[in-house]
């Protein structure tokens, strides 16, 4: 299926639940929002970010019938509807999955408080599994990206994040951010200021290596531009190059294509990143690229990684390759994953099954 490059436009969806993480992608959206203040005249009336909480079900009340799962029972707030500030929520443990004290007004009055008043926002609340609601309004909205945060207020059970980061990062057509590696004080700024470009040959680089270009006024500084060499095994090598034994010139051969390969890919990322007031810095690496990743931006004190990762929807509509997967879980810092933009219309996202089993 054909794909190509398109910008971020709005709206931008941030998925909250109050939690510390959550609060990170809240605060990792601000510059990113401003961004629309250069939008033609027309896109001015168009919602800017939508803010969306959803209460999950405690297990014992969850509907049987997948049919019944969804329950919106939320309406589109307007700034002047909204309620006065009130003192900063607990957040105790979840029981069941369930937190039974949240109360969305309050979560939504300390989020405007946090807010510029001069933003397009809209708050949502919702009942029901929160993958599911969070993919399904994304869907209605057709967002342009989804923040959430990589656990919520539920502690141990969503830092497996086998739950509603990883259902999102899966089966989401838009771009995810997922803020990991909360920073040590919950109030400090996240910030832009150095990114971590992981590239290949892939389409969804192109649109990771646009995005990032596009999000230099944000406040990004530096770039660094890594590529990941996946090593060269000899005795794997099939077809006309099949040898009985690790053939030394064939090897050293390959090795040397896949390092122009490398230069050509940094080349091409560079020359996109050409005039930008933003340092530029290149490395290639051999190695698995998952941890190559996270090992880079650790060393490198990343702010956020930005690697593209869009699989076939022929792959049940999975979009997160084996890479993706690797940095989600394991990243020192928030993630941006890049999706190409469809030419045709996508209207299965996944069936409810497969995302409750994220969830389960």
């Amino acid at each position: 299926m054909p794909s190509t490059t398109s910008p971020l436009l709005p709206p931008l969806l941030l998925a909250t639940d109050g939690s510390t993480s959550a609060g990170t992608a809240q605060r990792l959206l601000l510059p990113v929002i401003q961004l629309f203040s250069q939008l033609p005249p027309e896109a001015d009336r168009q919602t800017w970010l939508d803010i969306l909480t959803v209460q999950p079900w405690p297990a014992g009340m969850r509907p049987r019938l997948p049919a019944l799962s969804r329950k919106p029972t939320a309406e589109t707030r307007t700034p002047e509807a909204e309620p006065e500030l009130t003192s900063p929520l607990p957040l105790p443990e979840v029981e069941n999955g369930h937190r039974a004290d949240l109360n969305p007004n309050d979560l939504f009055a300390q989020i405007k408080a946090e807010m510029p008043l001069d933003r397009k926002i809209a708050y949502q609340s919702r009942e029901g599994r929160p993958a599911t609601e969070i993919l399904n309004h994304a869907r209605t909205i057709q967002a342009g990206l989804i923040a959430v945060g990589h656990r919520g207020v539920g502690g141990s059970r969503e830092l497996l994040l086998g739950s509603v980061s990883s259902a999102i990062a899966r089966y989401a057509t838009c771009h995810v951010l997922v803020a990991r590696g909360l920073p040590e004080a919950p109030t400090l700024q996240p910030k832009w200021h150095h990114v971590l470009l992981a590239v290949n040959g892939s389409q969804s680089t192109k649109q990771a290596i646009a995005l990032t270009r596009q999000l230099i006024p944000a406040g990004i500084q530096r770039v660094t531009i890594l590529c990941a060499q996946t090593p060269l095994n000899p005795h794997y090598l099939f077809g006309p190059f099949a040898t009985p034994t690790p053939n030394w010139q064939l090897t050293q051969s390959l090795q040397q294509a896949q390092k122009e390969q490398s230069e050509q890919i940094i080349q091409k990322a560079q020359e996109k990143l050409a005039g930008a007031n933003v340092a530029i810095t290149s490395l290639i690496q051999t190695g698995e690229p998952g941890p190559i990743i996270c090992q880079i931006a650790q060393q490198q004190q990343a702010d956020v990684i930005i690697l593209g990762s869009d699989r076939h929807p022929a792959f049940r509509n999975i979009r997160l390759t084996a890479t993706g997967d690797y940095v989600l879980h394991h990243a020192p810092c928030p993630i941006l994953l890049c999706r190409t933009a469809r030419l045709e219309t996508e209207t299965n996202l996944g069936s409810e099954a497969e995302i409750s089993r994220e969830e389960a």
